[in-house]
């Protein structure tokens, strides 16, 4: 009877296994029906009261419903593997009943022949392509009709071996901010790491580790390699992962002069000055938006053009690995050289005083000024004032006045500005009279003159008066050679006058005109032409 149990219970067993797509639910009701004709059997037989039986069958009923199962592994125990690869396959009954079992085991529905049939173990070699469907059949040895089969196991293979992609959470670090490093091996599992960083040399950090991170307190490159199966399946290294070490000294763009505007052509000077930095030995590195990148050194000189514009950041490195933050943005602004204003209190120059210039250029206090001054040559340039911090000059002397704006070693100047012309009013000359009585002595030549005597004093025009008594000077005449030849006694005196309207000098000195003789007869005349006039009233009255 227990033979009997044994073989129904065993077909049933068998055909749910076969039946893969029927539901658990449907195969319940099966083992319950398994159960309630063997119950019935029960009742029909001679030995229903014999204990040890019973006890039989319920301990193989038992045993069947919870306890006998195949249940088929894989090491590396991923869906996906590499060509390369072993894999190995272990075919274990379930709760420890695996004694007295054999097996078989079938890919893609086909058997596979290994050394040893008995053997729970199948290893495929590198050699093998592994790709398809796995299921292993167990096989009681006492009852070879009694068959159990597997779950299914289906790999895939892939052609070329596998890199690792190494994350991080940042790339960079500070003394108390650390980041961890990520190695994955995409679409496959069971893998353990290596893990490398370089910094003067290469050196391996961890080894067959099975967590697949890693935390960083030190900047380097980084890079991992995966690793399983027996013997060691490895993976292609990863790429190269570059942790930057942030130092807490701070960066800063100098300019070398604290100019608020740059002006195209001057020369400036840009530093990065790291604070906190001693003695170490730095390495500088610039970043600007301008299409020229600045040198590697601390301090780089240019001469700025409008292409200068732009933003400007540095910082300081200490080892490969270790820099500082990027400074603060320096904005560098550069415009075209500036023209200067040129303003005059009054343009012309008071007798015994003077005019007041002022040289106007943006930010006054960022200049030193220069004056120039045209004299009567136009070609020719004097120097009034130079390298003064003062934008006033005081001058009294007329001119054509400019100036210039400059800062800075070398010196960078600005545009010339306009030209002012200032003129000045002298102390008027004054004529001067020669006296000169000819070998007769019957005439007297006078001669005017201004002095200082030029090749413009042709220009003159020379104008002769005498003094009459008890009247206003009498005007002789005007002509532009300067003399007067005259046999008249009297009080003489000149001035010379040019231009319209007519600019005369001051009067020179009287001079007296004494002839001999000449007083007598001019009294005898003057005393006839008064008689002459008194008769001539007398007679009209």
């Amino acid at each position: 009877m227990s033979k009997i149990c044994f073989l129904v219970l065993n077909t049933v067993f068998n055909f749910g296994h076969a039946q893969g797509d029927v539901t658990s639910f449907f195969y319940l009701l099966l083992w319950i029906f398994t159960l309630i004709l063997l119950l019935n059997l029960f009742q029909l037989n001679m030995f229903w009261h014999n204990t040890s039986s019973l006890a039989f069958i319920f301990y193989i009923l038992c045993f069947l419903l919870f306890n006998l199962d195949v249940q088929l592994t894989h090491d590396p125990s991923s869906s996906t593997l590499f060509l390369g690869e072993s894999v190995t396959f272990t075919c274990n009954m379930t709760a420890g009943y695996d004694s007295n079992w054999s097996y078989v085991f079938h890919r893609n529905g086909q058997h596979i022949v290994s050394k040893s049939d008995v053997s729970k173990f199948l290893q495929l070699d590198r050699t093998t392509d592994l790709s398809g469907r796995y299921q292993c059949s167990a096989y009681h040895k006492d009852s070879p009709g009694f068959i159990k089969q597997s779950n299914n196991i289906t790999l895939s293979v892939a052609a070329n071996r596998p890199t690792p992609t190494v994350t991080a959470d940042r790339k960079t670090i500070s003394e108390d901010r650390p980041t961890e490093l990520t190695c994955s091996v995409q679409d496959s599992a069971g893998w353990k790491y290596d893990w490398f960083r370089h910094i003067f040399s290469e050196v391996q950090i961890e080894s067959n580790v099975v967590k697949n991170t890693i935390n960083i307190h030190r900047g380097g490159i980084y890079w991992c390699r995966g690793r399983r199966g027996s013997p060691d399946f490895l993976t292609e290294p990863s790429e190269m992962f570059y942790i930057e070490n942030t130092l807490s000294n701070q960066a800063t763009v100098a300019l070398q002069h604290d100019w608020s505007q740059i002006y195209s052509g001057e020369a400036i000077s840009m530093s990065c000055e790291i604070k906190g930095g001693g003695n170490s030995k730095w390495e500088y590195e610039w970043r600007t938006t301008t299409s020229k990148p600045p040198s590697r050194e601390r301090t780089f000189h240019i001469r700025a053009s409008v292409f200068s514009s732009g933003d400007f950041w540095c910082r300081g490195r200490a080892d490969p690995f270790s820099s500082t933050e990027w400074s603060q943005t320096c904005h560098l602004r550069v415009s075209d050289k500036p023209r200067p204003t040129v303003r005059a209190d009054k343009r012309l120059i008071p007798v015994g005083g003077n005019v007041t210039l002022t040289c106007s250029v943006d930010n006054p206090t960022e200049w030193k000024y220069y004056w120039f001054r045209h004299t009567g040559n136009i070609s020719e340039v004097q120097t009034v004032d130079e390298g003064k911090s003062e934008n006033v000059i005081s001058i009294s002397q007329g001119g054509v006045y400019y100036c210039q704006g400059g800062r800075g070693s070398p010196v960078f100047f600005t545009e010339e500005s306009h030209r002012i012309n200032i003129e000045k009013r002298e102390q008027r000359p004054k004529a001067q009279i020669i006296a000169d009585r000819d070998s007769t002595g019957g005439t007297m030549t006078l001669t005017c003159s201004v002095k200082p005597s030029s090749s413009s004093s042709s220009s003159w025009t020379y104008y002769w008066y005498r003094v009459e008594i008890a009247s206003k000077p009498v005007e002789l005449k005007s002509d532009t050679n300067g003399e007067l030849v005259t046999s008249e006694n009297g009080l003489y005196f000149c001035r010379a006058g040019r231009g319209r309207p007519v600019y005369y000098t001051e009067s020179s000195q009287s001079v007296t005109v004494d002839i001999p003789g000449r007083c007598f007869n001019e009294l005898v005349h003057r005393f006839l032409r008064f008689i002459q006039k008194i008769i001539l009233i007398n007679f009209f009255l």
